[in-house]
């Protein structure tokens, strides 16, 4: 099973690699971000909690982004394996993740850092766009 969590800025390409490895090991690809998004565009709930802070540009809280992480790993498929790309980004997340992976009886195989320099990072996020049918970001 390779379960593996990606951490690094945003624009530093853990949504990019996140995709590889799902093609590869055939396992999750798990976005808070992905997640936040479609929960926003179907009118959910905790979509409605999430846009408030993502239309102010800062980060939705532990709580909410606790609760969306948990839910998603109430389903089957993480058995398989994972990737986590945006997960977790503070402590509070880190605990409660180390929480849901005992009670879930799974493991982690590896973290990746992905150490990016920021004016790179600052050129790709610049650069990007996103479809606003779909959400797809080019």
């Amino acid at each position: 099973m390779n379960s593996v969590i990606l951490l690094g800025a945003p624009g530093s390409g853990k949504g990019t690699l996140a995709q590889h490895m799902k093609t590869r090991w055939g396992v999750s690809h798990i976005s808070t971000g992905d997640m936040f998004r479609e929960a926003v565009k179907n009118n959910t709930a905790m979509g409605a909690q999430a846009s408030v802070y993502m239309k102010n540009g800062q980060l939705v809280p532990d709580d909410v982004t606790i609760g969306v992480v948990e839910e998603r790993f109430s389903k089957d498929d993480v058995k398989k394996g994972f990737i986590l790309d945006g997960f977790p980004r503070t402590i509070p997340q880190a605990q409660a993740l180390d929480a849901i992976i005992k009670d879930k009886d799974l493991k982690i195989t590896a973290v990746i850092l992905l150490d990016v320099d920021k004016s790179l990072i600052i050129r790709r996020i610049t650069g990007r766009r996103s479809c606003p049918c779909c959400g797809n970001v080019y």
